[in-house]
């Protein structure tokens, strides 16, 4: 019989000092000290499954000075997907669930509630 997962959870937290080697003691721009994620995912059956991520990412500086700093995030996300055979999937995405204003870089706002579906087909 083939291996069948029913439950996963698995984290992630990373803590980065991250400043210039020239003793300036200025943080590296756009990478956060502190950013964790957390995700589970089910097999309800051999065919559906979902998933949901938490995502946190902290503050960080949007420039060499840092002077401007951005906010922290978290970006809760949600996935299904659907086998029709072995080959090819369905899926559906669901992002940034709570509306969080996200921005990547200074004055770049990522998009707010985001759905996309697809199709993959594995060959």
């Amino acid at each position: 019989f083939p291996s069948h997962d029913i439950d996963n959870l698995y984290g992630e937290f990373n803590f980065k000092n991250h400043t210039f080697v020239d003793n300036s003691s200025k943080s590296v721009p756009f990478v956060p000290s502190i950013s964790a994620d957390i995700a589970y995912d089910r097999n309800w059956t051999e065919e559906f499954g979902t998933k949901i991520v938490i995502n946190y990412v902290g503050t960080r500086y949007a420039d060499l000075a840092n002077n401007n700093e951005l906010d922290s995030y978290i970006n809760l996300k949600l996935g299904l997907d659907y086998k029709l055979n072995k080959d090819l999937k369905i899926y559906g995405i669901l992002d940034n669930l709570l509306n969080s204003n996200i921005y990547i870089w200074d004055k770049y706002k990522e998009r707010e509630i985001y759905i996309a579906a697809g199709i993959l087909w594995q060959f």
